[in-house]
């Protein structure tokens, strides 16, 4: 089958199956929200180049203050209505973004108009899911056989997606992900919550999809807060609200079958459940893991004093 008949029918099928997707989500019952956040939401939904986007408060019951960790996907492109419903939906623009994406998303990027980074006082990018350091990291930990089958692929067959399509099954999926940053960018998800905590709110955390880099720095956040482990999993799981806009990147993008690019553009629940659960199994739990990385008993404290708007924040009193 040809390059071109191979994405078509890749197309189909994940047109087909975010067609059954979206009608199961909408059957579902709808969550109950306070009229402030779902006016909010319902103001966001339509954005026209941006998605995923929210206030980390909206899903987190009550135990955080408004104003202080955004997160979305991408905002560099977003038109001049979208960065002004933003600023309506968030009570303001947000004041200092932190940048997930690695250097090479950040470079392919350089034309965008930046509409939302203009009104903004910093920009600091702390690049995740470097696919340098997750290759290594791969291939130091997989078998011979799918070490093969990668180099059949990229070698052989010439076939790049394909290659690439191996080491993203090995990977485990998105928990698989998780994992790996996890262990192998401590340091770089530590200078995030570092930035989260000390940046002037309120702050926009963004990568491309705004669900899995963002998604993993937020959850990190939400629990130092005390933020209770099911609100933190149900926070994670709202980006997979968005898996229409998420489907069309990744209809784009190395991943070779529809199952797979379903499953990377969802947000399961279970993804962020078995992510918890490392950090307790492996890592002793999250204030171990994080100590581990640098990021210690104080910045905690820091940081969870800006997220629940008490008076050890800087800030909380221009707020």
């Amino acid at each position: 089958m040809s390059r071109a008949a191979r994405n078509l029918a890749l197309a189909l099928a994940l047109t087909l199956a975010l067609a059954a997707t979206l009608a199961a989500a909408a059957s579902a019952s709808p969550t109950t929200t306070t009229t402030t956040t779902a006016t909010s939401q319902k103001h966001l939904a339509s954005l026209e180049r941006v998605w995923n986007c929210r206030d980390a408060a909206w899903g987190a019951t009550g135990a955080l203050a408004t104003g202080r960790l955004l997160r979305c996907g991408n905002p560099s492109r977003a038109t001049a209505d979208d960065a002004a419903r933003l600023r309506d939906a968030f009570g303001g623009d947000a004041r200092s973004l932190v940048d997930l994406r690695s250097h090479e998303e950040v470079e392919a990027d350089a034309s965008a108009e930046r509409l939302v980074h203009a009104a903004a006082a910093s920009v600091v990018h702390v690049p995740l899911g470097d696919r340098v350091t997750i290759g290594r990291a791969l291939a130091a930990r997989a078998s011979a056989r799918s070490l093969l089958a990668f180099a059949y692929r990229r070698f052989v067959l010439l076939d790049q997606d394909g290659a690439r399509g191996e080491m993203v099954r090995y990977m485990g999926g998105l928990a698989g992900l998780n994992r790996l940053m996890l262990e192998h960018e401590g340091a770089q998800l530590a200078a995030a919550l570092k930035a989260v905590a000390t940046l002037a709110p309120p702050v926009l955390l963004y990568c491309t999809a705004g669900k899995d880099r963002t998604g993993l720095v937020t959850a990190l956040a939400l629990a130092v807060a005390g933020v209770p482990r099911p609100a933190v999993v149900a926070e994670y799981a709202l980006s997979h609200e968005h898996r229409n806009h998420i489907l069309a990147r990744a209809m784009q993008s190395v991943l070779p079958t529809a199952a797979e690019a379903l499953e990377w553009a969802s947000a399961p629940p279970r993804v962020m459940e078995d992510t918890l659960d490392v950090l307790d199994r492996e890592y002793g739990g999250l204030d171990a893991y994080l100590d581990s990385v640098g990021f210690g008993a104080g910045w905690r404290a820091r940081l969870r004093a800006r997220l629940r708007g008490e008076a050890g924040d800087p800030f909380a009193r221009f707020l």
